[in-house]
């Protein structure tokens, strides 16, 4: 992409740990190599050409025709890391599990997001990441139509007594068992 330096990765570096720790002062559920190297090894979902005997047992498929999973590094012109991405695609369908960028870079981001949804023949983005959404509200973009939807998490009473104010958190789409679909 013009302008735009990114690098794919299959590790997780002190650059990306760093980026992580600055953007993640809210989360509720921290990020660390451990998690992501576990992400990065061991997809829920495997790529294959046919559904398996174990696709026939449970409601979420193992197998998908298309899957894949990016992890992106990407810099600013001064080559400073801006932002770390967490791309997953099941068949044409693009998701953001993980975005840490700020409004600065957003952007930059979105320009990553749609040029790999274009070349990936994706006909439905989903982000709930709230830097990216409001860019996507304030720019033009190639797809016919984008609409508002909610992302709700659920906990239990007992955690929500524990936690007290949880406006104050943030959750991003991969947190949970979201991570896997």
């Amino acid at each position: 992409m013009n302008g735009i330096n990114y690098e794919y990765v299959n590790d997780i570096d002190d650059e990306i740990l760093e980026l992580i720790e600055k953007q993640s002062h809210n989360h509720l559920t921290p990020k660390n190599r451990i998690m992501f190297e576990w992400l990065m090894r061991y997809p829920w979902i495997l790529q294959a050409p046919f559904r398996d005997s174990n696709s026939d047992k449970y409601a979420f498929s193992s197998v998908r025709k298309d899957f894949n999973q990016y992890f992106l590094k990407i810099y600013n012109s001064h080559h400073r890391l801006v932002s770390f991405v967490v791309l997953t695609q099941r068949d044409s369908q693009l998701k953001t599990p993980y975005v840490y960028v700020n409004e600065e870079n957003a952007h930059t981001i979105l320009k990553v997001i749609l040029a790999h949804a274009m070349r990936l023949g994706i006909k439905t983005v989903t982000t709930f990441q709230p830097v990216v959404t409001a860019r996507i509200r304030q720019t033009w973009n190639p797809f016919i139509l984008s609409r508002k939807m909610n992302f709700r998490i659920l906990i239990s009473k007992h955690l929500k007594d524990n936690l007290g104010n949880t406006d104050e958190y943030f959750f991003m789409e991969g947190d949970g068992d979201a991570t896997f679909v």
